[in-house]
């Protein structure tokens, strides 16, 4: 039978001449403000990271299978397709050893995003400090395909609990909100923005917590201020300065918490988004409309009108993203 070592149970071996001690034990203390320890520290990170991909197969040591000629299926018993996106496709899995199930995302020819990979590895590293992250099991390679083993969330996505056009119920739609928002505070505090934050990418736990997921899109944010960042997520979820060509920051992930608070409350996205075109006209010229009948809560519509602010300065959560968050969803609950 194969065995999995790398990735379930003890390493093997490793030729300390080949890999540098880990390094992704480092990075713990999230509250760093010297940005050069930090930056040094993100590099180093990446460094390691970077090896590992450039390595042979990492992580696996099939027992009587010429290690030359194996497959992930060798290892795994590949299912129904959980989703897809544009770095890869994942996977309901079968771990054959152990009969474990999990979800695998499958990333072909790796090498062609190298970038997107590392950076999604480099947050999958650190998901096991918030509850709010998918959980990360293992990377491993095979060829130029590459394969990340995560948690299993058998609840599905958002998009699929409010599809087709339902309301999210208020009390549950505030429990949603402030684990989105505990996800995002994690993200935000280690430099990282994620930018693709929407219903398909936010997983439901068979006790129907939220995950955040799909970090193949995040960046680090080095100048609070905002940077120039290139054209990226779903057209319905793309902040205005995103479409301006302006500098962005984290404040275009609670623009996009603000569209999934609409989508919520109304069932529908404020903006007619489906092609490029229509975003750029819908989302940077048009302001989206707040029917009373179905915004009985002042205080949910405050809310999203102030996540929905057009320029970013006045953006709510622009200057103190914690505290302004906290004090609305505690109006919210309250």
């Amino acid at each position: 039978m194969a065995c999995f070592k790398g990735c379930f149970g003890n390493r093997p071996p490793v030729d300390v001449k080949r890999r540098r001690p880990s390094a992704y034990g480092v990075i713990t203390d999230l509250d760093i403000k010297d940005g050069k320890t930090r930056n040094a520290l993100n590099i180093k990170l990446q460094m390691e990271i970077t090896e590992v991909l450039s390595e042979a197969t990492y992580g696996l040591t099939p027992e009587g299978v010429d290690s030359s000629h194996y497959e992930a299926q060798d290892f795994f018993a590949f299912k129904e397709i959980l989703g897809s996106g544009a770095t890869g496709v994942v996977f309901r899995a079968v771990f054959k050893p152990s009969g474990q199930v999990f979800a695998v995302k499958f990333i072909p020819n790796f090498r062609q995003i190298k970038v997107m990979v590392i950076r999604e590895l480099t947050v999958l590293k650190f998901s096991s400090l918030c509850k709010y992250l998918i959980g990360f099991h293992s990377h491993f390679r095979v060829d130029t395909n590459m394969y990340f083993v995560m948690e299993l969330c058998e609840g599905g996505t958002l998009e699929d609990l409010l599809e087709p056009k339902h309301l999210m119920p208020p009390k549950l739609a505030r429990i949603y909100l402030k684990e989105i928002s505990s996800a995002l505070f994690f993200l935000h505090r280690m430099r990282i923005v994620h930018r693709d934050v929407y219903l398909a990418n936010c997983l439901l736990t068979s006790t129907a917590h939220l995950k955040l997921c799909d970090f193949g899109l995040c960046r680090t944010v080095d100048d609070p201020q905002g940077e120039m960042m290139t054209d990226c997520g779903k057209p319905w979820i793309r902040a205005p300065e995103m479409y301006l060509d302006k500098p962005c920051s984290f404040g275009i992930d609670w623009w996009s918490v603000g569209i999934l608070l609409y989508r919520f409350i109304t069932g529908c996205n404020p903006f007619n988004c489906d092609k490029l075109t229509q975003g750029y006209q819908s989302v940077t010229k048009l302001k989206e409309k707040y029917p009373e009948w179905l915004f009985t809560d002042k205080d949910a519509l405050d809310l999203c009108q102030k996540l929905l602010i057009k320029e970013p300065k006045r953006r709510l959560c622009a200057e103190n993203e914690i505290h302004d968050i906290k004090v609305h969803i505690a109006i919210l609950t309250s």
